[in-house]
């Protein structure tokens, strides 16, 4: 009875002591975790900052070149806009060669011979860009005086130059200048038809020329043609006057000439023939019967 009664006492506290146990262990699980998280939280910080500090490095680079390339625009603005300043430069400074500088293209290594013939062909290149310069000079400044220096120079012909054009023949430059009379000709005529207002202008050394021998007159006819042409007209005429006295017999005569005199009625080249006595006779003798 005695045993009964302390057991479960003993059970109560052995299960106090579990459960003890159980929150000891889970105190201290929350602070190991709780110690990760914080080891975790500065290993990160320390990341960030690291990040941070290499793209302030990276903008800070980027900043300076970008000042330096404004300066450099600057100072070829500068140059550019105030060519009367004069050059400065740095006491260190010094000159370097043109061809043998670190980016210059890589140079082909030649013979004797050949750096003879490249001698040669710069010197002739040379001379033709000297010669294009003085053409240029030549045509922007016209108002500058020719100078010569070789005595032994002479004039050539302009027209036998080796950039001449090529030149008509007689023929068509005949042909030419006959156009362009003709063409001087019609402009002259057609100012005068414009302009009758426009005195005549004559040239002192001008005369006269046959109004029927110009060169742009009508073919003229023949003696044979002119006969027979005036003939045609003189009947013309007559017909004419004979149809006027017909149509207007209230017309009086009129002669103008003085040395006009009548003619016989009966004698006109147009009366009828007329019968002899013979045939007269006849008539009578048979109207007789």
């Amino acid at each position: 009875m005695d045993t009964m009664m302390t057991s479960p006492p003993a059970a109560a506290d052995a299960h106090e002591a579990e459960a003890h146990e159980t929150e000891t262990e889970e105190e201290s699980e929350t602070d190991s975790d709780s110690e990760s998280e914080s080891e975790w939280d500065e290993s990160e910080d320390e990341w960030d900052s690291d990040e941070e500090e290499d793209e302030d490095d990276e903008d800070l680079e980027e900043r300076l070149r970008a000042l330096a390339d404004l300066r450099a625009l600057k100072n070829l603005a500068v140059h550019f806009l105030h060519p009367e300043l004069p050059v400065q430069t740095d006491g260190t400074a010094f000159g370097r060669n043109y061809f043998d500088r670190p980016s210059a293209p890589d140079r082909e290594e030649d013979d004797a011979d050949d750096e003879e013939d490249n001698e040669e062909e710069r010197r002739a290149v040379l001379a033709d860009a000297a010669a294009l310069k003085k053409a240029a000079v030549d045509h922007a400044h016209p108002e500058l005086g020719v100078s010569t220096s070789d005595p032994t120079c002479f004039g050539r012909d302009y027209f036998d130059r080796p950039s001449a054009p090529e030149r008509e023949d007689e023929e068509t430059a005949d042909e030419a200048e006959d156009v362009m009379d003709d063409v001087a000709m019609l402009k002259r005529a057609a100012y005068d038809y414009l302009h009758p207002e426009a005195p005549v202008a004559v040239d002192p050394t001008c005369f006269g020329r046959n109004y029927f021998d110009r060169p742009s007159a009508k073919e003229r006819e023949d003696e044979e043609d002119a006969e027979e042409r005036e003939a045609i007209l003189a009947e013309a005429a007559a017909l004419r006057k004979l149809a006027m006295d017909y149509a207007h017999p209230e017309a009086p005569v009129k002669a103008v000439d003085p040395t006009c005199f009548g003619r016989n009625y009966f004698n006109r080249p147009s009366a009828p023939e007329r019968e002899d006595d013979e045939d007269a006779g006849e008539r009578e003798a048979i109207l007789a019967e």
